[in-house]
């Protein structure tokens, strides 16, 4: 009489077929990923900084008082009471992901007490990739605008990383 074992599993080759699979797959997909990271970075950066002018703006009216929001080294902003920059005295901070360069006319920018502001424009994207960059515009009535994802403040597309 024969003795039958059963057996049950992968083979060798099979399981060679489904790492070699794998492989291709996660190649495939891990360049539209490293994107959508990079392209979601830019979007936090410029929702975070919008709230930050938004807090500024609120914070002098609130107050009174002007209220300042600063550049400082391309990496860090921050919001201080008053019309100077003054680090010592912040009210909220703010840093910049790795990455994601900001470009903006002037590195600060004074909310009056009334709420208002002088124009000006900053623009956000991750290594100069200016197609999924986005656009601040800050209105003379203090209004903080955010444009759509690779466009300007007027809708047309962005041709550079530069306000």
């Amino acid at each position: 009489m024969l003795n039958r074992r059963s057996t049950s599993g992968f083979t060798l080759v099979e399981l060679m077929i489904i790492v070699v699979l794998l492989g291709v797959v996660t190649a495939v997909a891990l360049p539209s990923f490293s994107q959508l990271v990079s392209g979601n970075r830019t979007q936090s950066a410029a929702s975070e900084l919008t709230a930050l002018l938004q807090f500024s703006r609120e914070s002098a009216l609130t107050r009174r008082a002007a209220a300042t929001v600063c550049l400082d080294d391309s990496t860090v902003w921050f919001v201080s009471p008053g019309n100077q920059c003054d680090q010592d005295n912040t009210l909220r901070t703010m840093e910049v992901a790795a990455g994601v360069q900001v470009a903006t006319s002037d590195d600060s920018l004074v909310f009056r007490h009334n709420g208002s502001a002088p124009e000006q424009t900053i623009v956000l994207c991750h290594d100069e990739d200016f197609a999924n960059g986005y656009t601040l515009t800050v209105q003379s009535s203090g209004l903080v605008r955010s444009s759509k994802r690779g466009q300007t403040a007027d809708e047309q597309p962005m041709s550079s990383c530069e306000p």
